[in-house]
């Protein structure tokens, strides 16, 4: 085949439509001789969070009132959330870390507080807690953090194609769109600030697109996005997932991610990041395909 013809082909191929069935033989292999890529332990990003989030209390707040408040989430957060009660003042909480220090129980220091601003203080928590997820989550990945810092910055740089591309750049933005999409749930925006509400799981579409952006291949059926025990009809002890906090200490899960397409109102995040990443890098690759098949 001549260069021409042979280039021709290539672009061809980068922009053809890829058909559902092939998506789904790519993500969930059929092959008998599996090969598991970025398939860790939690397999989701900050997957292992859910438990102890969803049993806390949460208060509603507007977007306006806690942004300013955000610093690694604050890109990836566009809808009215949900921040723990602020049931303890900065004394309280300052206290409560002593003890647990005399006592020998496992301290993490990022809960000190640092501000005096008690809203302040619960939203730069979560956000310090989802940004430590996200550095825990890529090293899983065997993927260096520091290439990554500020991921949702990563993306917008308008820069060339050769200067501006990382071929783990969309994998990385995702990862941070998930803990932070985990540690900040949505809340309804038509209730008042302050009004008491219920922990609202990621959407089901934005695990989909993490494992589509990180290529996520396990050998088993550990990747999948929605279960919950108490409808399987099964007992738990089979249907339920096994993961380990940083602590160590093991955490059942007896439910994934919300079962609905994001955006939406059951839901957190719109799961829509890794798609429109691949928009963009399908026509930019085609685009210097075709540069170079004119200059040959």
């Amino acid at each position: 085949m001549k260069p021409r013809a042979a280039v021709a082909a290539l672009v061809a191929a980068a922009l053809a439509p890829r058909s559902a069935e092939a998506i789904v033989k790519e993500l969930y292999t059929t092959n008998a001789v599996c090969k598991q890529n970025n398939c860790v332990n939690p397999i989701f990003p900050a997957l292992q969070e859910l438990p102890k989030l969803e049993v806390q209390e949460w208060k509603k707040y507007s977007l306006d009132s806690v942004s300013g408040f955000m610093n690694f989430c604050k890109p990836f957060v566009n809808y009215d959330v949900a921040v723990p009660n602020i049931s303890s003042s900065v004394k309280d909480k300052i206290e409560a870390a002593v003890k647990d220090i005399q006592s020998g129980k496992y301290f993490d220091k990022d809960m000190l507080p640092t501000y005096a601003n008690p809203l302040q203080d619960a939203v730069a928590l979560q956000d310090r807690i989802a940004t430590k997820m996200y550095f825990y989550h890529l090293s899983g990945l065997g993927i260096e953090p520091w290439d990554h810092p500020q991921p949702a910055e990563d993306a917008a740089r308008k820069r060339s194609y050769v200067e501006s591309y990382h071929p783990m750049r969309g994998c990385a933005r995702s990862v941070a769109a998930m803990t932070c999409y985990t540690h900040f749930p949505q809340a309804f925006t038509g209730l008042a600030d302050k009004t008491s509400v219920s922990y609202m799981r990621p959407c089901r579409s934005c695990c989909e697109s993490y494992i589509q952006a990180c290529n996520v291949e396990c050998c088993d059926e550990s990747v999948t996005c929605v279960w919950d025990s108490s409808k399987s009809g099964q007992s738990p002890a089979t249907t339920s997932k096994q993961t380990v906090r940083a602590d160590g200490v093991s955490v059942l899960l007896e439910m994934g991610y919300a079962d609905f397409e994001g955006p939406s109102i059951h839901c957190t995040g719109s799961g829509s990041e890794a798609s429109r990443m691949a928009k963009v890098a399908v026509p930019t690759i085609a685009a210097g395909l075709a540069a170079f098949y004119y200059a040959l």
